[in-house]
């Protein structure tokens, strides 16, 4: 609920040299994806999350200005910001959420996103305790993501399937071959798959349209593989279930957090998380134009571009350069180019010559 006085913040402003970026999000049923922006990791997490939620329509920031929204052409289906009052200490207060959303049903979706102990604070409990009285009102409900809920292994796995969901040209065609050769419910992995599509397309291309297939089935929580357990590459075996199936949901986010200290037992993996994320934080990556690439540099440029932002995603260099058949200390060489001149580290000689 939008209120008069009330303004909203500009998220690239307060995120300052910290982790910022967007997200973009196949919710919408238009021909391009919509972009949703983050300014943590955390944050990207929960974004993330909500992306491949089978139950969620739309998706996104509660806190975000009207002037913010307007200048990034970000589209919002409730005014922003989305306030909510609160109480504490006696006095009022109003808390915008991270995200906000509707289910498949049509209520409301209310999400925070933060670290455990942030939100364990006497404060933020009193925000989220106003949050969750006006979703429940709603017939909605109020998620809290945090680094004991959101799961590195599963988010780096999102991260690697979400930067294979574009089409191409071929797509569609190779969408029809796919229903042939691959039938939904047959479990296969990457590489078997691409060996029945014949010789009729390129490597690239086959390989491209049945991992996109992958991202596509994930989001809709048809793609039957651990994604918390396991790390995704060419010769993990995958089921792909039928558009009819019942989702599969990816484990709850707690409506409730209990006052007072962290438990023991996520006091290490809280402070690992902001040990990460301090190693990871710096200026937003530099963005690229790859229309000025030949398609195999641009091919080259976006395998090397997936490879650095699910490193970056937590995922370990050597899964990610087996994943992607890159040798690891090249891999190791181009995080640390990408994270010093952005995005065109990844294009092959743009940042570096070999002698």
């Amino acid at each position: 609920m939008s209120e008069i006085g009330v303004r909203g913040i500009d998220l690239f402003k307060i995120a300052g040299e910290s982790i910022s970026g967007w997200i973009p999000s196949y919710k919408t049923a238009g021909p391009k994806p919509t972009r949703q922006p983050f300014c943590s990791l955390m944050e990207e997490r929960l974004l993330l999350y909500l992306e491949y939620h089978p139950q969620v329509v739309w998706y996104g920031r509660g806190d975000i200005s009207a002037v913010f929204a307007a200048t990034y052409k970000i589209a919002t289906s409730l005014p922003t910001p989305f306030s909510i009052n609160y109480l504490f200490e006696g006095k009022g207060h109003v808390y915008l959420p991270d995200a906000i959303g509707q289910l498949q049903d049509g209520s409301l979706l209310i999400a925070e996103a933060g670290l455990e102990r942030d939100k364990r604070q006497e404060r933020n409990q009193a925000k989220a305790e106003a949050a969750r009285k006006i979703a429940e009102q709603q017939g909605g409900v109020y998620w809290i993501g945090t680094e004991a809920s959101l799961s590195p292994k599963r988010h780096a796995n999102l991260v690697f399937l979400h930067a294979r969901r574009q089409n191409f040209p071929a797509w569609t065609e190779l969408s029809e071959a796919l229903q042939v050769v691959w039938p939904w419910g047959e479990a296969a992995c990457i590489q078997e798959v691409v060996e029945r599509l014949g010789e009729r397309w390129s490597q690239a291309e086959k390989e491209a349209a049945v991992w996109k297939r992958c991202a596509d089935s994930a989001a809709n929580g048809h793609l039957l593989v651990d994604l918390t357990n396991i790390q995704l590459n060419k010769l993990t075996p995958l089921i792909c279930l039928a558009p009819d199936s019942a989702p599969i949901l990816p484990d709850p986010l707690p409506s409730h957090l209990e006052r007072g200290d962290i438990p023991t037992e996520l006091q290490s993996s809280s402070a690992k998380f902001e040990a990460d994320e301090a190693a990871r934080t710096t200026v937003p990556l530099s963005t690229f134009d790859t229309s000025t690439l030949n398609e195999e540099q641009r091919q080259q440029f976006l395998r090397n571009l997936r490879a650095v932002e699910a490193v970056l995603a937590g995922a370990t260099i050597q899964d990610t350069a087996q994943a992607e058949e890159m040798g690891r200390s090249s891999l190791g060489r181009l995080v640390q180019r990408t994270r010093q001149f952005g995005q065109i580290a990844c294009v092959p000689y743009a940042t570096y010559s070999r002698e």
